[in-house]
């Protein structure tokens, strides 16, 4: 029996390429994975992948592909998050010339377009009640109707879906179908973070570290030692993501032929412990108002009491919405989650913020490692501190406050420093 196991895992290797075999690893926690995927592969079940932000979801989808009698056909991913609302009918269904003002032409959608293939639906959580009834009818009668027609088309695709959200939770409190969750969940597969795969740490190291010196053009280069035991010590809340933009920093900073724990920033990663789930409500807010004071003081002194908020707020705001997302893997709804704040809010901030000066003063550095904590605090225990829970409303409460507090008590000379009215001040200092 043994023996049949491992020339039917033998002879689905051999369908994938030699790159696909190196990425996987060697982990018993990968392999776990991996042994569920060739019981999997050939067959036409719906699989649910589940995992964290940035673990490879995609990429453990890709293999399964890969394994499958549909290898040949096309695999397309389509990221909940990233279509907007108004378009994603016409993306997954594909839609009728005329049957809107910009629909020059007839359109396959994404489905229409792999079918005898795969369709990969990242971030399935993401997706509206609307378009989970839609997407529930689609699994059910293998067909689709384009926007603006009324023909349905058949199509036979294999679907497979990725979260990093409890589906279970949102069944529960009803953001999520149960019809659906059940269709889709046929078999689910979860994959590991990479703290759990640590023998494969340095081998997708190494990989990664030979493909940025190619891209880059650099000369070979290699770890040392000291990167390596810091890259095994290191936690890696990021996952294989985080890894892989460590490497191609290091790749692209680096100017000697030794990759050390420095140019990984790893070094301040393990001097200071993260962000213990016990940690109080208090704690995180007395660091995050000390970190606000400090700020504070040095801007004061280099603007000379203006436009202290443009130089305080703005670029912090601005370096909180980038580190959610890259946290959140660009996906926008986890990132305003981790914020507190709405989506289209995220969006306006972003695009209001983008152009923010940077904060060169002393204590910056150690201001946006509290912001970073924070988010990162959130999206470990996926929890957020009640008096927390709206960062930007906070760090801009601090910064009014502090320097309310430095003007001597004195609204008028408080919103002149911040550059705000003092209506909006008001608000913030609450009185």
């Amino acid at each position: 029996m043994q023996k049949e196991k491992l020339q039917s895992e033998l002879a689905y290797l051999k369908n994938l390429s030699p790159e696909k075999k190196r990425l996987m690893g060697n982990s018993q926690a990968i392999q776990n994975t991996m042994n569920q995927v060739y019981k999997v592969a050939a067959t036409s079940a719906s699989i649910l992948l589940t995992g964290e932000t940035g673990a490879g979801k995609e990429f453990i989808a890709k293999i399964i592909h890969d394994l499958s009698d549909r290898r040949n056909q096309p695999f397309i991913t389509i990221d909940c998050t990233t279509i907007p609302e108004n378009l994603i009918e016409s993306e997954l269904f594909g839609h009728e010339k005329g049957s809107f003002t910009s629909a020059s032409s007839l359109q396959k959608g994404k489905f229409e377009s792999a079918s005898k293939g795969t369709v990969f639906l990242d971030e399935i959580g993401e997706l509206s009640l609307h378009l989970q009834k839609k997407l529930l009818r689609v699994l059910q009668e293998n067909t689709i109707t384009r926007v603006g027609g009324n023909k349905e088309i058949s199509i036979d695709i294999r679907v497979i879906a990725a979260t990093n959200r409890n589906l279970d939770e949102m069944v529960a409190n009803k953001s999520f179908r149960q019809d659906l969750y059940y269709r889709l969940n046929v078999v689910n597969i979860k994959v590991p973070p990479l703290r759990a795969r640590k023998t494969d740490i340095i081998t997708l190291a190494e990989y990664f570290l030979q493909k940025f010196c190619s891209e880059y053009k650099k000369c070979p280069q290699n770890y040392s030692n000291e990167s390596v035991d810091a890259m095994l010590a290191y936690d890696w809340p990021g996952n294989v993501r985080e890894l892989i933009h460590r490497v191609q920093r290091a790749v692209i900073m680096s100017t000697s032929s030794e990759i050390n724990s420095a140019d990984l920033e790893l070094d301040d990663e393990l001097t200071e412990p993260p962000v213990p789930e016990a940690q109080s409500e208090q704690s995180i807010l007395e660091k995050l108002e000390s970190a606000t004071a400090q700020l504070v003081d040095d801007c004061i002194q280099k603007t000379n009491n203006t436009n202290l908020f443009s130089s305080i707020v703005q670029p912090g705001v601005k370096a909180a919405i980038e580190y959610s997302l890259w946290q959140a893997d660009q996906n926008k709804s986890h990132a305003a989650w981790l914020l507190g704040i709405e989506r289209r809010q995220l969006s306006r901030l972003k695009l209001k913020y983008n152009d923010a000066p940077e904060n060169d003063t002393p204590h910056s550095k150690a201001y946006m490692k509290i912001i970073q904590e924070i988010l990162d605090w959130r999206n470990q225990f996926s929890r957020k501190s009640r008096e927390l829970s709206n960062l930007v409303i906070a760090m801009e409460s601090f910064t009014a406050k502090a320097v309310f507090a430095r003007l001597n008590s004195n609204i008028s000379k408080t919103a002149a420093a911040l550059g705000l009215t003092p209506e909006r001040t008001k608000k913030l200092l609450k009185v």
